[in-house]
Order: structure tokens, then sequence, then C-alpha cells
């Protein structure tokens, strides 16, 4: 007997969950009459040689003998047999098309259940977002309200709760009620506001106006969904094509959705158990389905169809994940009408309603006190599940799987997906860590992998004492950068006995962290980088805030306030020593903003940063320029993506950018001018696209059993770009020094 691989044996379990090992001949003669894909890599012609292998894969599969399904069979079983109990089926002009309907889903052509089906999907449209093709899913659920999934809104909101959401749907975010397959009519609607970003399920309001009076509110079940398993339902979405996986995967998928992908299609299913998910944070219990979905279906309802003709349908949950071949997750509407705050914001819920939940009251705390109307995104956190907030993943019955983006930014391609799809089993939690305060970006993080030993002995100290450029200097001032990532301990070990510095102080307050060392003659600060870059910028945003030096970005600045009175307090106490600012990615820019801060207060001799992002814009740069015009050294290695971010900030300081080879990207020390933007930064819509790769590399890694979060912590994620080489500190260091040798 051959060993049996994972992907047969969830295939044969998902044909189990699905009824598959009781087809009956009448159903098995339907096959051949089913809607085949219009591809030439999918299956064409489904005649008499293929239903006696359906024949035999079925009777295998009753057997249990697994072994004896070659790829030949699994591939029928997964791309012709199982979706036949769980199709995907086609809505034109507000109508199911009925003649896609296979045996087991006869029973809804008839009028009043079709009818009661063809009502609810007038109110169900895709949500389209600046700089990607399509974002997801939504429905209505109130007057001018809808409903979607937090991973959607964040496409084009920043911020957790309901007061301050920044939104930007100015930048045309909207609402198709048709997108449908062959038809062109479009009833589109703008997105005014993000009503509600929740901070405990992955689940968003938005604000419309102009509504179609046929276009009414969905009602949502208040009805522990307990008791409707196994119960009949429906998921109307827009499910979209997942570029991944060899050529077997894209026939089946080709086959399951017929190649036509990003329309309005109804999805049929079954109704499973609750399974503990991880959810912002949080550990609840989603419900379950077994529809056939895909990345676009994101923010999808899930309609619970009637077993009597005096029953209505009603929204039984929120599609948010997927597990390819396991099992598909949903918010129940059951667990949202236990939120006051939910129900408050207009939800058409049916009475009557639950108690209140009071671990969900606990969340809006963390975010939002009684009474406080000046909520900031005081925490992001992560879904940490095996499920993946809606995105790609291929299986043919249960799939959900996401948009495929290409980012070309300047000189640096990015090009990436991720999925996840739907049926069964407990999702594994990853290995996320929390720190206590988010530091404006993002609240959980991956446990960072060990650096590369650096050899700290080339510091020289005497180096610091000069304003001016040398290399001695900036290869000492990125030996403090990288040390800035080392523990406690560490920093002061190297700093004291090392580099013989007289006294060494870590800070770390509110995520901000580094350390301050201090010599006869001066004093050196360093602050600490990001240690993912996923992570953090995934989670960056683009606002910003005025202060008396400029307009600069609010995360950066705030950050720097978490630890500002404190290395305040440090630096006052020791008299007119020259100040010398360094620090990495976001330790860069946290330096750029203590060198602001402090011009007129301490004596900042120089800066030196490397592989920062911008941190202003405006008179920020005028600034800069008139106070460290000949003292701040911005070091770029490649095509370093750090540095060219957020959009609409520019960078400040004298740019020493290397090549890939550690030479000059210019032809001398670009020291001209006092302020050179020197690589292109990307613009709103590249950066879209960039946190839509992110936003999708956490529904990544289902096929290894990974588990994906809203932090986009999957340990794959920084490998998926290789341009992060460039903004490793070790590879500042070894260029530097090779400038010496």
């Amino acid at each position: 007997m051959r060993r049996l691989d994972s992907h047969l044996l969830n295939l044969a379990n998902m044909a189990r969950q699905v009824g598959v090992d009781s087809f009956d001949n009448k159903e098995l003669k339907a096959l051949e009459s089913l809607p085949k894909a219009q591809s030439n890599i999918a299956l064409e012609n489904f005649g008499d040689i293929q239903l006696e292998q359906a024949g035999k894969t079925i009777d295998l599969l009753k057997a249990d003998k697994l072994d004896l399904l070659d790829r030949d069979k699994q591939f029928i079983l997964e791309a012709i047999v199982i979706p036949s109990r769980r199709p995907v089926i086609d809505i034109v002009n507000d109508k199911i098309v009925t003649s896609q309907l296979t045996t087991k889903w006869e029973h809804l052509k008839k009028k009043k259940i079709r009818h009661k089906i063809e009502s609810s999907l007038l109110s169900v449209g895709r949500i389209d977002a600046p700089g990607v093709p399509y974002a997801g899913t939504g429905f209505v659920v109130g007057k001018d309200l809808l409903m979607t999934n937090r991973h959607v809104a964040k496409l084009f909101a920043e911020g957790v709760g309901t007061s301050n959401l920044i939104s930007y749907t100015s930048d045309s975010a909207s609402i198709d009620f048709y997108r449908e397959l062959g038809n062109t009519k479009t009833d589109l609607l703008r997105i005014k506001k993000v009503v509600m970003v929740h901070p405990y399920w992955d689940m968003a309001l938005l604000k419309v106006d102009g509504l179609s009076d046929n276009r009414l509110p969905l009602s949502l079940c208040t009805q522990d969904p307990v008791d409707f398993a196994n119960r009949d339902i429906v998921v109307i979405g827009y499910p979209g094509f997942d570029p991944r996986g060899d050529d077997e995967y894209q026939r089946v998928q080709a086959e399951v959705f017929r190649s036509q992908y990003n329309a309005k299609r109804l999805q049929p299913g079954k109704l499973r158990k609750r399974e503990l998910v991880s959810s912002q944070g949080n550990q609840w219990e989603a419900l379950t389905h077994d529809s056939s979905t895909l990345g676009g279906n994101s923010g999808s309802c899930v309609l619970l169809l009637p077993i009597s003709p005096n029953e209505e349908t009603v929204v039984v949950g929120l599609h948010f994940a997927g597990t390819y071949l396991k099992a598909n997750y949903s918010v129940a509407a059951f667990d949202m009408a236990q939120d006051p705050r939910v129900i408050e914001s207009g939800v058409d819920f049916v009475k009557p309603l639950p108690p209140p939940n009071r671990d969900v009251a606990r969340s809006w705390e963390e975010y939002e006190s009684p009474g406080d109307t000046t909520m900031s995104e005081k925490q992001n956190p992560p879904s940490t599940p095996n499920v993946q907030s809606d995105s790609i993943e291929h299986q043919q019955m249960t799939f959900t799987i996401p948009l495929k983006v290409s980012v070309s930014l300047g000189n640096i391609k990015a090009d990436h997906v991720s999925g996840q799809s739907a049926v069964g089993g407990n999702p594994a939690v990853s290995k996320l860590q929390a720190r206590t305060n988010e530091g404006q970006f993002g609240i959980f993080r991956r446990e960072p992998e060990p650096e590369p030993e650096v050899d700290n002995t080339p510091f020289q100290i005497d180096s610091l004492k000069r304003a001016d450029f040398s290399w001695e200097a900036a290869l000492s001032c990125a030996l403090a950068s990288n040390l800035a990532y080392s523990d406690n301990s560490e920093m002061q070990k190297v700093s004291k006995n090392v580099w013989k510095f007289n006294s060494c102080t870590v800070f770390d307050s509110g995520g901000t962290r580094g350390f301050v060392a201090i010599s006869d003659d001066c004093i050196l600060l360093s602050f600490k980088g990001t240690t993912s870059v996923s992570d953090w910028l995934g989670n960056l945003n683009i606002t910003s805030t005025t202060k008396d030096y400029g307009i600069v970005h609010s995360g950066f600045s705030n950050a720097l306030t978490d630890v500002q009175a404190l290395l305040e307090a440090i630096l006052s106490s020791q008299g007119d020593r020259s100040l010398i600012v360094t620090g990495h990615s976001l330790g860069g820019a946290l330096a750029t903003l203590a060198a602001a801060e402090w011009a007129d207060k301490f004596d900042v001799t120089s800066v030196y940063t490397y592989g920062q992002p911008a941190v202003g814009r405006g008179n920020f740069q005028n600034f800069m320029s008139q106070n460290y015009g000949e003292q701040f050294f911005r070091f770029v290695n490649d095509s370093d993506i750090v540095t060219t971010v957020p959009p609409n900030f520019s960078h400040v300081g004298k740019l020493i950018h290397f090549d890939a080879n550690g030479g000059f990207k210019t032809n001398e020390l670009n020291f001209e001018s006092a302020v050179d933007n020197g690589n292109d930064m990307m613009n709103v819509a590249q950066f879209t696209r960039l946190k839509i790769q992110f936003l999708q590399n956490y529904l990544n890694g289902l096929e290894a059993g990974l588990p994906a979060n809203e932090s986009l912590a999957t340990p794959e994620a920084e490998s998926i770009f290789t341009i992060f080489s460039d903004h490793a500190m070790a590879e500042y260091i070894a260029k530097i020094k090779k400038q010496m040798d």
C-alpha cells in the first residue's frame, strides 16, 4: 500500500463530509450535464469513460481503498464529484441560474424558496477599493448600512472601534450590487464612511447613501447556531481567482468555477459545528460551513435556508476565512447580537436579542473607554487562528481564494499571493508574542529569528566627536543601531566593556526601545528598529500630525512620545556633551524626529540613519535642512523597500545610496544638497497594493498547515519578498566596511 499524502486524506474526508459515498446512479448520470469550464486545461467532455471512472472513484472511497485513488481519480473526485454536492451557481439579472443546480440542490428551484433567496441577492454587492482589483463582499444590514470583514475595510481605513476612524473612501471605495457574469448593469454606491471596525471579530460596518428601495436589510439571526447544525445554507459573494498551485490545482479550480471569477455567485453548502479560533487577539468559537468559497467571498453573508414555508431566510453568519479541504469560517450573527454597540449601530437583528457578551465588552474597553470620543488605534491585534481572513485557497468544494497582486515599485518587483479556503478541523494558533503597546504599528509580532553575529570591535568612540561625515562614524553608528536590537544585558556589556562608554541606560516604553551610552565627551542615542518588517509595513498608516517644526507621521511621533520625557531627563543631566542620534528602520525615523524635537534644546552633533522610512512633509524638509544641513546622513541599501514609504512623505538628510555591489547609486557621495529624497517613494496606490499582499500573506501558509493573522506574522511572510534582505542591518554594516577596506 502506498503512503497516503495529507492532500488525499483531506480530500477523502471532505468527500465523506459532503456525502459523496452516498452517491446514487441518478446523481452519477447527472454529472454529465453539469456546466463545465471553458478552459483548455479543464475537463472538456465528461463522457462514458469519465462516468465509469467517477463510479469507480466513489466505490473506492466507500471501500476506504484510498491508496488506489490515482491522480486521475483524485481529479474527478475533487473537480467533478464533490462540486456536484457543493456547486457554484451563477447569478444573472438578480436571478439564480437554476439549470446549474445539481441533484442535491434541486429543491432551491421551488418558487417560494427561490423567491426568498433571490430577494436576498439584491442586498449583496462587491466592494471595490482604490488600487486593488477588488476588495471583497458586503451586504445590507440596516438603513444605509453595510456589513463586511474588518480585513476588507482595512484596505481603505485605519483604526479600530468607532471613534476617530480614518477612512480613505474619497479615493472611490464603493459597492456595486451587480457585477454579474455576462451582465453590464451596475448599481454602484460610494462608501461614505467607515462606521465601525470591530475590535473582537473580523467585522466592519460601512455607511452608504442612496440605497434602492428593493435592497432591503438582511435580518441577522439571534438564535444559537448550534440549533442549525447540518442545515442548508448558501453563501452569496464574489469568489476570485487563485493563481497559486500547480497545473493540477489550476485544472481543479477552473473546473469548479468554470474559469469565471470576480462575479456574483451563489454557493450552497451545509452549516457545520463551531471551531475555536483566535481573532483580534481573542479566542472565540467561529461558525463553520462547507460551501465552495474563494477569496473574494470575504464579507459574504451566510444565509440559512428555510425548512418550512413560514420560515424566513436569515443571515446566520459573516464569512471571513477558510482552510482548504477543512473548513470555512464565519462570525455567527448570534454572537454579534450579544454586542450592544453593534445593535446600536442599526444592524437589523431578529428579536428577541441574547444577553450581552462580557468578553466582547472587555475588548471594547481596550479601545474606547465609556463615553470616550477620542479613540485611537491603541492596538491593532491580528487574527491568529488557522483561519485565513478570506483569502485564496485551492479546494474545489470549499475554496477561499484571494486575489493576486503584483506590485511594481520602481526597480522593486514583489509578486505574491496567499490563500485560504474551507471545511473542517481545529485551527492551530500561531506562535505570536504580544507586546505591551503597539507603538502605533500593530500589537503582535513573530518571535524574531536570531540575528547573525556582528563584530563590534571596529567601533571607534573618537569618531563620534566630529560633526562632518566620516566612514568611521558611519560604521560606529551602524553598529550602535544594530546593538539596539539586542537584549538589555548585551547592550550594557558591549557599550561599556567593548566600546568603553562610562555608562549605558536602556529605555523601553510602549514598544519604543533603545539605549543611551555616555562618555566624557559625547552621548550616543540609538533607537531600536522594527523586528518584523512585514508586520510593521502591513500595519503602517499614512496619517500625520502638525508640530512646530512641520507635518510629521503621527505613528512615529506617538512612538517617540512614549520615551521622550525619559530621554530628555537623561540628556538634561549630562551638561553640554555633544549628542549623536542613530537608528535603523523605525529607529531611524525616531532618530530623525528626536533631532527635530531637540534642535534648540540639545547639542545634536550628527544624525546617522539606516534604511529609515520618511517621516515628514511640507516645511519639515526646510526645518531639517536649516538645522542639520551638514550633519544628517541617511543610508539606503540598494532596493530597501522601507525607504520608499509611507506615501506622501519626504526624506531629509544627505543621501548615501549603495547599489547591489556596495558601490554608489550616484557617481559620488550625494552631498551637494542638504535635502535629497534619493530613491523614489511609493504612491498611495502602490502602498495599498503592498499592504494587500501582506494582508494576503496572513491568509497564506495553509498548505503548510500554518495559521494566518492580521498582523501578517506568517513564518514565510518576509521570505516572500527577497527585497527585505536589502533592509537587513547586517547588509548596511557590510557595505560600510567595504568602503573602509
